[in-house]
C-alpha cells in the first residue's frame, strides 16, 4: 500500500481497527536521496507522515480510542548523545540543519514538534515515544560507516576514513531490544538510542583493520566540515571495546560471505 497516496487513508483506517500501537519508522526516502534532491524528496516523506497522522486522527475518533505512537526520528536533529534527552537547542543542533542538505533533519524536527503538539492536546495519541537512533550498525544495515569500511576492506584491501571526524555507534541488537521495550512501555518522551560507543573514524578504521587482519591499507580523507561532527559533539572518555568488536564481527561475517576481493588492475 502506498501510504503517500491520500486516497489510501480510508484503507489504512480499516487496518487500524483493533490496533493499539502505531510505529512510524524511518521514511521511505533516506538522507542520501534527500541530499541529492532535497525539496521533492522532503515533500514525499512529508506526505507519508501527514497521511499516517491523519489516519490516526480519524481512527481515534471512529474507534473511540487513543493510540500509542512511536516515531523514529534522527540523531542529526539532536546533534549529541551526551546532552539531556529532553533538550533540543540551537547550540546542540549541528549546522547541517540550516542547509539544503539538512532537509532530512529539518523534516524530522518539524515532525517531532507536530506530534508533541498533538500529544499535548490529549486527543488521538496516548503515549508518544520519539526515538532517535545513533548510527545503528549490524549485518542488517546495508549502509553506514561500519558496513562501508568493512566492505572496502574486503573488496579493496583498503579502508578510507574522514579525518577529525567522530561517530557514535549502536549495535542493531541493542537497538531492537531497546526499541521493543520502549514501544511496549507506558512511557512518553524523547529517547536517544545509543550505547555510548563514540570514537574517531581513524580509531574505528584501526579497530576494523585489527579485527579483520591481513594487509589492509588505511587512507585518510579530508572531512566535510558540515557533517564531521554530525552525530556527536565530543568523544567518550572510554567505550566498551567488546561491544564495538561484536558490531564489527557481525558486519564482517556478512560481508565476507557476500562480497569478494576485487582483482587489482
Amino acid at each position: 500500500m502506498d501510504v503517500a497516496n491520500p486516497s489510501r487513508i480510508s484503507k489504512m483506517v480499516d487496518l487500524f481497527e483493533g490496533f493499539t500501537h502505531i510505529v512510524l519508522l524511518a521514511a521511505k526516502i533516506g538522507r542520501v536521496m534527500f541530499n541529492t534532491d532535497p525539496k521533492p524528496n522532503a515533500g514525499y516523506n512529508t506526505m507519508i507522515f501527514n497521511n499516517v497522522v491523519e489516519t490516526v486522527d480519524i481512527a481515534s475518533w471512529l474507534y473511540d480510542m487513543k493510540y500509542d505512537f512511536t516515531f523514529y526520528s534522527t540523531s542529526e536533529v539532536y546533534g549529541s548523545a551526551h546532552t539531556s534527552e529532553s533538550v533540543i537547542t540551537e547550540s546542540t543542533a549541528p549546522s547541517i540543519i540550516t542547509s539544503d542538505r539538512g532537509a532530512y533533519s529539518s523534516q524530522k524536527l518539524a515532525a517531532e514538534k507536530y506530534l508533541t503538539s498533538i500529544h499535548e492536546t490529549n486527543e488521538s495519541i496516548g503515549n508518544l515515544k520519539i526515538i532517535r537512533p545513533f548510527n545503528v550498525s549490524g549485518k542488517h544495515q546495508r549502509r553506514g560507516v561500519v558496513f562501508d569500511m568493512v566492505k572496502d576492506a574486503v573488496e579493496n584491501g583498503k579502508i578510507w576514513y574522514s579525518m577529525n571526524t567522530t561517530r557514535t555507534l549502536t549495535s542493531s541488537e541493542f537497538a531492537k531490544s531497546r526499541s521493543a521495550d520502549l514501544i511496549l512501555s507506558d512511557k512518553s518522551g524523547v529517547f536517544n538510542l545509543s550505547e555510548g560507543i563514540t570514537l574517531t573514524m581513524e580509531a574505528l578504521a584501526n579497530e576494523i583493520r585489527d579485527r579483520i587482519g591481513g594487509s589492509i591499507e588505511l587512507e585518510a580523507r579530508e572531512a566535510d566540515p558540515q557533517i564531521q561532527f554530525r552525530q556527536t559533539t565530543r568523544l567518550s572518555e572510554g567505550y566498551d571495546r567488546d561491544k564495538l568488536v561484536d558490531i564489527i564481527d557481525e558486519v564482517y561475517s556478512y560481508v565476507k560471505e557476500h562480497y569478494v576481493r576485487r582483482e587489482q588492475s
